[in-house]
């Protein structure tokens, strides 16, 4: 199982108000696919998912404003399952590392968006 984190969006983004799940409980997701529409002081941006799964569990509800890292939903693997253990030399620090990763990759694709809507793109 996977957790569904709330990303930065910003250097200074703290928090953001979830506006609208594009996803249910069961639904397969890829990664890539928009799931979420957020809210922060910039405009509305679509969240994308980094992984493959099925959501298991949605956390936050419509409408209500979370810290930036605030767990938003859960993702069971590809088959609605829990995916198979970390080998060894993963664990902790590299669960850490791919959320960083992702939270980067989310960020970036929000900050070109933004540039591309500020030069009429």
């Amino acid at each position: 199982m996977s957790d569904f984190v709330m990303p930065s969006l910003g250097a200074d983004m703290e928090a953001g108000t979830l506006v609208e799940w594009l996803v249910k409980p069961g639904q397969q997701v890829k990664r890539g696919d928009v799931v979420a529409v957020v809210e922060t002081e910039k405009g509305a941006i679509e969240i994308e998912i980094f992984e493959t799964g099925v959501v298991s569990e949605i956390v936050v509800p419509v409408g209500e404003k979370v810290p930036v890292g605030t767990l938003l939903a859960r993702l069971g693997g590809p088959t609605g399952q829990a995916p198979k253990p970390v080998p060894s030399g993963g664990g902790p620090r590299s669960e850490a590392h791919s959320a960083c990763r992702r939270a980067a990759a989310i960020a970036h694709g929000a900050a070109a968006r933004g540039r591309a809507d500020a030069y009429g793109g």
